[in-house]
């Protein structure tokens, strides 16, 4: 009688077969509302991805998808469907400004040994072309095109990258304590000690302030041509 013999190569394929019933749980929320024109967007104690982009319609669009790092099957989806409780958001007017906030538990250990948030949360966002916005991030990188208005962006940890239409006039205050910043306006300084990266730059007639600081991440600034 011979024995059967599953190639080594083979026992991982296997293995995985055997629990294609595992799988990441992940939710999607999509919001909307009226914008006015004074009005401006924050977000406050964002956290994971966030991308902005502008358009030309007078609302606003806020689509937030979370997802479980670790894989669930049938038997364990409720533990899964509980971690993405841990993080909560929130859409609301406040007087002129449409804040959008982030709540979660933050880790009472120093920065070195915080780790990552419990879950990925992705931003997709869309917004009229003109209005301020202002973006408190704690982790995570933060991506902007098409938008025109003031923007002030603030992250402790993660890059951020902001694409402005050509023909934007803008006032540049652009500083990373511990990365780069990289720009198709200006050369950056290097900071104290050569620590870190700043730049600032007027258009010969501004009409918007761009003032991004991050703590520890990159900085990527681009004019880049309208779609």
């Amino acid at each position: 009688m011979h024995k059967r013999v599953i190639p080594a190569l083979l026992l991982p394929l296997l293995m995985a077969a055997q629990e294609t019933g595992r799988q990441k749980i992940q939710t999607t929320e999509t919001q909307r509302m009226t914008f006015e024109p004074s009005a401006a967007l924050r977000l406050e104690n964002s956290i994971g991805q966030v991308r902005i982009e502008g358009w030309n319609r007078p609302d606003i669009e806020v689509k937030i998808t979370k997802s479980t790092k670790s894989e669930y099957d049938e038997k364990t989806r409720e533990e899964g469907s509980k971690e993405l409780q841990k993080i909560t958001t929130s859409l609301k007017r406040t007087g002129e400004e449409i804040v959008l906030a982030t709540e979660f538990k933050k880790s009472s250990m120093p920065p070195p040994f915080k780790g990552g948030p419990p879950i990925d949360v992705l931003y997709e966002i869309k917004m009229p072309h003109e209005a301020r916005l202002v973006v408190d991030q704690e982790t995570g990188d933060v991506q902007l095109s098409q938008l025109n208005g003031e923007i002030r962006v603030t992250v402790r940890s993660g890059s951020i990258n902001v694409a402005v239409p050509g023909d934007t006039q803008y006032s540049v205050d652009a500083r990373s304590k511990f990365g780069t910043v990289t720009s198709n306006w200006a050369k950056p300084q290097h900071g104290l000690f050569f620590m870190g990266e700043e730049l600032s730059y007027d258009a010969p007639k501004p009409v918007h302030k761009l003032y991004l600081r991050a703590k520890s991440g990159d900085i990527v600034i681009l004019h880049a041509p309208r779609p």
